[in-house]
């Protein structure tokens, strides 16, 4: 089976909002809805801290190998 190597990334930060301030608040969520699209600059416009940073390398089985790996099994 083939497959393919990268890194797993996980951020977990913390965006502080003050809820009494409707119009930052809401840009907040704003934020973190464009970097949910992949704007991932946003969430430091937004005052993004970073709690937690990991970068492992990992080895996954490539997405072709699982639909040619369905379709031997189906023959």
């Amino acid at each position: 089976m083939a497959t393919e190597k990268g890194i797993n990334i996980t951020i977990r930060g913390f965006i502080p909002i003050d809820p009494h301030d409707l119009k930052g608040h809401r840009a907040k969520l704003d934020a973190v809805v464009e970097a949910e699209g992949g704007k991932l600059e946003a969430l430091t416009e937004a005052g993004l801290r970073v709690e937690e940073f990991r970068a492992d390398p990992v080895t996954r089985r490539g997405k072709t190998d699982a639909a040619e790996g369905s379709d031997s099994k189906s023959e």
